[in-house]
């Protein structure tokens, strides 16, 4: 162990003597702190956790720093090293998991995963797909385990909530300067923020709202509902001003949902009329979601039924098509990891030229299935059933009002989650977005473990 401790150290000083002389400050700040996390997560999984979650809001902010190591921006860097790093300790610990509900969906899922990842059609990309699609489900495994105390499992919601004000503060900043001035899109000025891709600034927007109406309803002291008011309204603003719809519906769904399971009818009437109102009068609203008309009609014509959802329509039947046409054993296991490019490339649409030919199906279910097959994706699916269902189950026989609530959260921003999967990149292609998604169901099965320790679940 002293040897192994002692090679590990030079390893680790050679590391950061390299960046010193080769990295940018910033890149080297980077390094050091990465460091100092690998040698914390083996010793404190449950505050490394911690810091990786409140880091990875941060990080998505951080696409502008300069410097890469192994042709690797510090993101790519990031998500590899915490994704290599809790795969270790959920091998080291894997007996923890044996009675965990969901082990079941995930061994299908992984073993699944990684006959695409062979199958890939390239190392680099197959690599970065493979860590975001496995690193949050590791992740809701250890938070399941290592989040064994109420305490623990407030205090990762509260960080995931605190440190996402840090984005919303930065969205706000820009629209006040006039970020959206220079960024148009569709015909519309857009606000994108402190980040590079709009849907990621769109449904990070939505997902903070989501944390700051939960605990709106769950704080009963009049200064804490008036901060997160003003917090909520904040980034449902800067989630507007992008104007992906992708982001609006799925709040909708959540905010219905979750106003339901909470007993909230008075709440539910006036978000109802609500959105009749703008649907009614708002010339915006009445542009941006005409698609819906052309998909009831049966009668339109097919060109038009093509460009429904900025041509997603046309994308993902084209690319279905094209994918019935290989042999059976690459219907069932998909094309490997990555081969999903070729299933689009030969539908001209809007996307093709802002990417250059290289378009994903734009639905998270759609681009999962073409690479891995559709056993992976309907075991991803038997997972999130999981999350509801055990979050029924917290609803039900809970006697705590804190656990009740969350687990009518967690129902809603789970088929939230899925409406977004079905029409866009969203929870399972965007890697901040699964982290803690799956993070906080991770609290979800802790929370009915607890359940059954006391005796009033089986």
């Amino acid at each position: 162990m002293q040897l192994i401790t002692l090679a590990a150290g030079g390893f680790l000083l050679a590391m950061m003597g390299w960046s010193v002389f080769h990295l940018p400050v910033l890149v080297q700040a980077v390094v050091l702190l990465s460091i100092l996390a690998m040698v914390l997560f083996f010793t404190k999984p449950e505050v490394s956790l911690l810091v990786f979650f409140a880091l990875r809001a941060i990080f998505d902010l951080l696409w502008w720093i300069p410097g890469s190591i192994a042709s690797m921006n510090m993101m790519e860097l990031y998500t590899g090293a915490v994704t290599a790093m809790a795969t270790m300790l959920f091998a080291m610990d894997v007996r923890r998991f044996d009675r965990h509900p969901c082990l079941p969906a995930f061994t299908v899922y992984g073993i699944v995963l990684a006959i695409g990842g062979l199958r890939s059609m390239e190392f680099r990309a197959g690599a970065e797909i493979l860590a975001r699609y496995a690193s949050p489900l590791i992740i809701m495994f250890l938070v399941s385990t290592y989040f064994d105390t109420r305490a623990r499992r407030i205090r990762l919601f509260k960080v995931a909530t605190a440190v996402c004000i840090i984005p919303v503060v930065l969205s706000v900043y820009h629209l006040a300067t006039g970020q959206m001035n220079t960024y148009t899109l569709a015909g519309y000025n857009r606000l994108l923020g402190a980040y590079k891709n709009l849907h990621n600034h769109a449904l990070m927007m939505m997902f903070i709202v989501t944390m700051s109406t939960w605990w709106w309803f769950q704080t009963r002291q009049r200064s804490h509902k008036f901060v997160l008011f003003v917090y909520g309204g904040m980034a449902a603003l800067a989630m507007t001003m992008t104007y992906v719809r992708t982001a609006q519906l799925a709040l909708l769904v959540f905010l219905f949902i979750f106003l339901y399971l909470t007993y909230r009818r008075r709440y539910l009437g006036v978000a109802l009329l609500a959105v009749v109102l703008l649907a009614l009068l708002n010339p915006t609203v009445q542009d941006r979601f005409k698609d819906l008309i052309l998909i009831l009609n049966p009668d339109d014509e097919t060109m038009l039924r093509r460009k429904i959802g900025s041509g997603r329509w046309g994308l993902w039947t084209s690319s279905f098509t094209e994918y019935l046409r290989y042999p059976l054993g690459d219907i069932i296991l998909g094309l490997g990891v990555g081969g999903h490019w070729v299933l689009t490339r030969g539908y001209f649409n809007p996307y093709s030229i802002a990417q250059q030919g290289y378009v994903d199906p734009h639905s998270d279910y759609l681009t999962m299935t073409y690479q891995v097959g559709p056993i992976a994706t309907l075991a991803y699916l038997a997972l999130q059933m999981q999350v509801i269902r055990y979050a029924l189950r917290i609803r039900q026989y809970s006697p705590d009002r804190w656990a009740r609530h969350f687990g009518s959260y967690m129902v809603a921003l789970c088929v939230a989650a899925t409406v977004a999967n079905c029409i866009s990149n969203a929870f399972i292609n965007r890697t901040t977005l699964g982290w803690y998604f799956w993070g906080l169901a991770g609290l979800v099965f802790a929370e009915h473990q607890q359940l059954v320790r006391s005796g009033r679940v089986e």
